[in-house]
């Protein structure tokens, strides 16, 4: 009987050994890419996209999304080598199916420290106009973001003088360079428009919402209430969620992304944290951060700058946005945050980690 019980359970531990193995095997030392490019620019959007992109885009002119660059920029993004240890890639904090966020209030870094806030989600990143970046933008481009976490000492802890050589020495990474910049030399700025070109193509546009504006489809009476209360004041010294979400006559092309143009304040919860402040140092910047997209936030939970709030019932009943809604009006704005979730997106191979094997 002990006999019978030992050899069931070495039997046991080696079927979960086994299984450790191949989820370990899944990631390959190089990336398998498609010897046709995937595309990347010159997507035709629906034309509420594109007026948006003409309006809003904080792309430089210098750095347009080429199918070759953006290749770069994908592989770049999913490759653990850009960390200290080769245990973190960009990706390992902003991850595909949680709509390029994480699903943890603070990531963990390459030693699997927690970071200061939660992670951003990089959807619809070219739309925010200003072009700052962070929660308390002090970053003032996409270009110039990408590499922070790369040097970060809790991120990455990569320091981008010995980053350089390091790819340079890997096999994959000079043709790449080549085929995106015209040399095979690989510099801090080519890494940082590489990785820029791939997060600007992150674009969402095959959700519900996208179809109603199209007139392929239309919205619930649930959904449909949820908007008219989204866009509605409820009295005369309280803000609707629009207001802060992006539309209205400041910026109305950016209602079909509802990413808020200015930062707004919350209320402090942490003293430790003041936001924007401390990069400006004024007072009227104290708990102020930037407003992120709010297309496929039902993917991108928990919320706010510390992850505080669990789920968007909670955001919506919380001290910073509390219109006294009732349990009901609730379920219609989340119903119709809903709608702006783009599913597709996170199911493209060219948004997929090109490290891992693909049965």
């Amino acid at each position: 009987m002990h006999t019978k019980l030992y050899l069931l359970s070495l039997g046991i531990l080696f079927v979960i050994l086994q299984a450790a193995c191949n989820r370990g095997n899944r990631e390959m030392a190089e990336p398998n890419l498609p010897t046709t490019l995937l595309h990347y620019a010159n997507i035709s959007y629906p034309n509420h996209v594109q007026q948006a992109i003409e309006a809003l885009d904080n792309t430089p002119a210098d750095n347009r999304i080429t199918n070759e660059g953006a290749t770069l920029g994908r592989v770049l993004f999913f490759d653990k080598k850009l960390s200290q240890n080769n245990r973190i890639a960009c990706a390992s904090c902003h991850r595909n199916r949680a709509g390029f966020s994480d699903r943890k209030p603070q990531s963990r870094g390459f030693e699997r420290k927690r970071t200061r806030r939660n992670s951003m989600t990089l959807l619809n990143t070219r739309f925010y106009k200003s072009g700052k970046m962070f929660w308390d933008e002090r970053a003032t481009t996409l270009e110039e973001q990408v590499l922070i976490p790369i040097e970060d000492h809790i991120e990455m802890g990569m320091d981008l003088e010995e980053l350089v050589p390091k790819l340079q020495a890997i096999d994959y990474y000079p043709a790449l360079f080549e085929a995106a910049f015209g040399t095979t030399t690989v510099s801090k700025n080519t890494i940082s428009k590489a990785l820029a070109q791939y997060i600007r193509s992150m674009v969402t546009y095959e959700s519900k919402y996208d179809k109603i504006q199209q007139g392929l489809a239309q919205f619930t009476e649930q959904e449909l209430r949820g908007k008219q209360i989204f866009e509605t004041r409820r009295g005369a010294t309280q803000q609707s969620c629009n207001d802060c979400h992006g539309g209205g006559q400041e910026d109305r092309y950016s209602s079909h992304f509802q990413i808020g143009q200015k930062p707004m304040s919350v209320d402090p919860h942490d003293s430790n944290d003041l936001g924007i402040y401390e990069q400006t140092a004024m007072d009227r910047d104290k708990s102020k951060f930037k407003l992120g997209s709010l297309r496929n936030i039902t993917q991108t939970a928990p919320y706010f700058h510390d992850g505080s709030a669990a789920s968007l019932p909670e955001v919506l009943s919380s001290s910073g946005h509390d219109f006294g809604l009732s349990t009901t009006e609730i379920d219609d704005i989340v119903a119709y945050l809903e709608t702006l979730t783009d599913y597709e997106i996170g199911r493209k191979e060219k948004y997929k980690n090109p490290f891992l094997r693909r049965k």
